[in-house]
Order: structure tokens, then C-alpha cells, then sequence
């Protein structure tokens, strides 16, 4: 296993405002201009192998914020990447620095260890600071529900989040994290 390829991935976003309908068993609802986004991504990708990887993506009315976050298990930075894409098509703004406190919650919101399985968890709340290339700070709180566990052949899974920014935006997201051995969210590692 050493020196074998562990994530070598391309990933694509398309960020926008979806309209359309939905069918739920006999009903059928129509959408009036949801935010959102649809992603695609493809190559390797051994999350088992991940100390901890995080992948981000917020909607708001006036454009996206995006980040890819890798760190060890001791909680070194190895890679960081992403943007913020204005609404408007203008250029995209690099993000240079991501910071995050985010924790693990249980059915109630309350925090809780991941623990060994995950078991306990349901959801993930907390803050994560965006630095982008033109000196810009964005802080975002969210608090959201796990909608794909990825569990049990690794750790966490994505959630989906009710965001809010320093200055009063608000917002939906995707957040995942997913992994298998990181002080914070993978402690006892499967």
C-alpha cells in the first residue's frame, strides 16, 4: 500500500437557481427558483485511506462559496482550494485561507463524538472562515443533517445545511466531511 495512489480526482460545479417540479408519489410540487448546485466527480478517491477530507459548497442569491480541504490526522493542512463565483458571471475570487470549528451533533443538535462508527451522529453544525485573494473574510454558520452517511465502509458523509453569513446572508450547502483517522472528527479510527 505504500506510495499507492489515494485521490487523484476531478470534480465539477454548477452552481444556480433550479426551477421545475418534483413528483412524490402522487404529488407533485413545483420548484419556483431553488438555490442550489449539482456536482459530478470522478477518478480515485480511497476515503478510507484519508486521514480527513472536507468539500464545501454554499448557495447564496448573490453566488456560491466553494472549498476542498485536506488535512492530516494531527490536523496539518496538506491542500486547500476553492472560490467565491459571484452570481453576476464575473470573475471568481480564490480562496487563500479556510479555517473550521465544526463538530458532530446528535438527533437533538446537541454535540457528540463520532466515536468508532458514527452511530450517535446526525448532523453537523458550526462556523468555517473563507480568506479570498482580494483580502475579503467570510464567516458562515450552518447547522445541518447528515443525507448520505458514508458509513460503514468509512468515516462521516455529506450533510445538508441551512448557512448564515457574519453580514446576514443566508444560505443552503452541502458540506462533507469524510475520512478515517483526524483528531477532531475521526478520533477513535475503524
Amino acid at each position: 500500500d505504500a506510495g499507492s495512489l489515494l485521490w487523484d480526482q476531478s470534480h465539477m460545479i454548477q452552481s444556480g437557481t433550479f426551477t421545475g417540479s418534483y413528483r412524490l408519489g402522487e404529488a407533485t410540487r413545483e420548484v419556483p427558483g431553488w438555490r442550489g448546485q449539482r456536482d459530478h466527480s470522478w477518478g480515485v478517491r480511497d476515503h478510507g485511506r484519508i486521514p480527513m477530507w472536507m468539500w464545501l459548497a454554499i448557495q447564496f442569491d448573490d453566488g456560491m462559496l466553494g472549498v476542498w480541504h485536506w488535512e492530516l490526522a494531527n490536523g496539518a493542512r496538506v491542500f486547500t482550494d476553492g472560490c467565491w463565483a459571484p452570481a453576476d458571471g464575473t470573475e471568481p475570487v480564490p480562496v487563500v485561507d479556510f479555517r473550521h470549528d465544526l463538530h458532530w451533533t446528535d438527533g437533538r443538535g446537541d454535540v457528540v463524538g463520532y466515536g468508532g462508527d458514527g452511530a450517535a451522529v446526525d448532523g453537523l453544525a458550526g462556523t468555517v472562515v473563507f480568506t479570498l485573494a482580494d483580502s475579503t473574510e467570510v464567516t458562515v454558520e450552518g447547522r445541518g443533517r447528515w443525507c448520505a452517511p458514508y458509513r460503514p465502509l468509512y468515516g462521516g458523509g455529506q450533510h445538508l445545511m441551512a448557512v448564515r453569513t457574519h453580514d446576514g446572508r443566508r444560505g443552503t450547502a452541502v458540506y462533507e466531511v469524510t475520512g478515517r483517522d483526524h483528531h477532531r472528527f475521526f478520533p477513535s479510527p475503524a
